[in-house]
């Protein structure tokens, strides 16, 4: 004897998993030098790691950090290079104001 049950099994969606994006922490000191992940670097090697991030073919978050004292040129300088190339996702990275 065979004895048959039909089942309506749900229908699985699979989907490729994308790489998660880039985080680069770039800070700007008063004196207007860059770190890019903590390491100093001049203007040049500045413009040549944005463009490869912006390149990567994975979108990338670039998290700005600048000291009170920095001049808004320089951070604006920053987010025109970034978007140049691509980098459209940026964060600002604040302290909080010390206790009084």
């Amino acid at each position: 004897l065979t004895h048959a049950v039909n089942v309506d099994l749900p229908k699985a969606l699979s989907a490729v998993n994308a790489a998660p994006a880039e985080s680069i922490q770039l800070s700007i000191n008063a004196h207007g030098q860059l770190f890019w992940n903590g390491e100093l670097v001049n203007a040049a090697v500045f413009s040549e790691r944005m463009r490869l991030a912006g390149e990567s073919g994975r979108p990338s978050d670039l998290q700005l950090r600048a000291e009170r004292t920095t001049p808004y040129e320089k951070v604006a300088q920053v987010m025109s290079e970034a978007s140049r190339y691509g980098v459209l996702r940026i964060g600002f990275v604040t302290d909080p104001l010390p206790a009084q």
